[in-house]
């Protein structure tokens, strides 16, 4: 079993869960993101810090400023001004100068806030460095214009209290509960004391049961409190565990 099937299993058939193919789409999109040019020194990020540097952000009352949409040669510039604003508000000024684009914010794991992921169309990103984790912070996105076919594009951002997360993050990736900590091969009732030692209180296995002295080999938050873990009564390494190993990022 590996990675996509444990995370479709935990929470199957919920009208709110974003277990759909652009949730598993964004999923493989995680396990393919860059390493980071730099070394981290600290464990985490604080959110709020990796958001406010992810996009740029401003209270601002009318709808119109929810994006900055400039003209760039043979693009558009577009830089969300307010994270709270819904998908219909930045369709509706996005469709106003002829782009075919469904924009959303969504809840993302520490280790994905301030990540954009478009599907379909030519969207370019422009980041720099800043506070968030695992990449560049994404500052505006480059959207080609004239593209045939619509494009659907998520911006990752913090996930508000008791949240699930629509783009689920590695366990161990930097921000994320278990980074630094080499937590395969332990048993399983180890790691979710660990776990617990960070307030990670709600822990399921790939499948909904596992033993404590089976042994863990990769694992996903699905919300600040939730962690799925894929474990077997081996120390085998299942084929085709999932994400990679993020721990030569310590």
């Amino acid at each position: 079993m590996n990675v996509d099937e444990m995370v479709a299993r935990i929470n199957p058939a919920r009208d709110d869960a974003p277990i759909t193919p652009g949730a598993l789409a964004l999923l493989e999109a995680v396990k393919t993101l860059p390493t980071p040019r730099r070394r981290r020194a600290r464990m985490a990020v604080p959110v709020a810090a990796a958001t406010a540097a992810a996009v740029t952000w401003a209270a601002w009352p009318s709808p119109a400023a929810a994006l900055d949409i400039r003209r760039d040669g043979n693009a558009y510039v577009v830089t969300v001004n307010d994270l709270t604003a819904d998908p219909e508000t930045y369709g509706n000024l996005l469709r106003g100068v002829g782009l075919d684009v469904t924009l959303r914010t969504v809840p993302a794991a520490p280790s994905l806030v301030g990540t954009a992921i478009p599907v379909g169309g030519q969207v370019g990103l422009l980041t720099k460095e800043g506070d968030c984790v695992l990449t560049d912070c994404v500052v505006a996105l480059r959207i080609e214009a004239g593209q045939p076919g619509g494009i659907d594009i998520r911006l990752g951002r913090e996930a508000a209290a008791g949240e699930r997360y629509a783009m689920p993050g590695q366990i161990d990736a930097p921000g994320e509960p278990l980074h630094c900590v080499d937590f395969r091969r332990l048993r399983f009732g180890a790691v979710k004391a660990l776990l617990a030692e960070k307030g990670v209180t709600d822990v399921t296995a790939a499948g909904g049961v596992a033993e404590d002295d089976w042994f863990v080999h990769d694992g996903v938050m699905w919300s600040a409190g939730t962690a799925l873990l894929l474990a077997g009564p081996t120390a085998d390494v299942p084929q085709d565990v999932g994400p990679v190993n993020t721990r030569s990022l310590c």
